[in-house]
């Protein structure tokens, strides 16, 4: 499943969360935005690359508030997605926006297309 369709009409405690691949151009007080940070060979047979394995990074935004319940909305539904789950980074601060922001990382490995 394309996270397009995953993250359609996303909604956290009945509110919607707009969701955007690399940048979001809304108005939104929170918002998530998505970005693949890497794709590489995950399976090789018979001399071929079969399935390929993608990071993707998920940032949420939040202006006034706490980005706590998106963030566990976002990893429940990509792990029942069968996305694996990298890790978090640090609390972090926008200065110039207000907004408080958090990242986590998933990865999946996909069939590669010939």
């Amino acid at each position: 499943m394309e996270i397009e369709e995953l993250f359609k009409d996303f909604t956290v405690y009945g509110e919607k969360i707009p969701v955007a691949r690399v940048k979001y151009t809304g108005i939104a007080e929170k918002y998530v935005v998505y970005t693949e940070i890497d794709r590489s060979a995950g399976y090789f047979a018979d001399g071929t690359d079969n399935e390929a394995v993608a990071e993707y990074d998920f940032d949420v935004y939040v202006h006034g508030g706490s980005f706590a319940a998106i963030l566990k909305a976002v990893k429940k539904k990509l792990k029942a997605a069968g996305y694996v789950w990298q890790g978090d980074s640090a609390d972090m601060y926008e200065e110039d926006t207000g907004f408080l922001h958090k990242a986590t990382t998933f990865a999946k490995e996909i069939l590669t297309e010939e």
